[in-house]
């Protein structure tokens, strides 16, 4: 049994792991630019080829990005031209 002398140092714990718990989260919202899927994935262009290709195994996107004609392919406004869930994983690549 906790005694309620410890209850406040609890709270204050478990709301001081609350941004990082949320910062592991893929948004449910994903925000995809007009442009090419490079542009999106790395806007600033500071990143190496190699770098975008391993975010891009690590989100397991290799597949859809080739299918989608490369890097160089043109992202639909909002990334209409692909489904709910790779928006998502393109967001959590970036």
């Amino acid at each position: 049994m906790h005694s309620e002398a410890h209850m406040p140092r609890r709270i204050e714990l478990l709301s001081s792991c609350q941004p990082l718990i949320y910062s592991l989260l893929p948004p449910q919202d994903p925000v995809l630019f007009s442009g090419t899927l490079r542009s999106n994935l790395d806007p600033t262009g500071v990143h190496s080829e190699a770098r975008v290709a391993a975010a891009l195994g690590a989100a397991q996107l290799t597949a859809a990005v080739a299918a989608a004609g490369g890097l160089d392919a043109s992202m639909a406004e909002a990334g209409d031209n692909l489904s709910v869930g790779q928006r998502q994983l393109f967001c959590l690549a970036r």
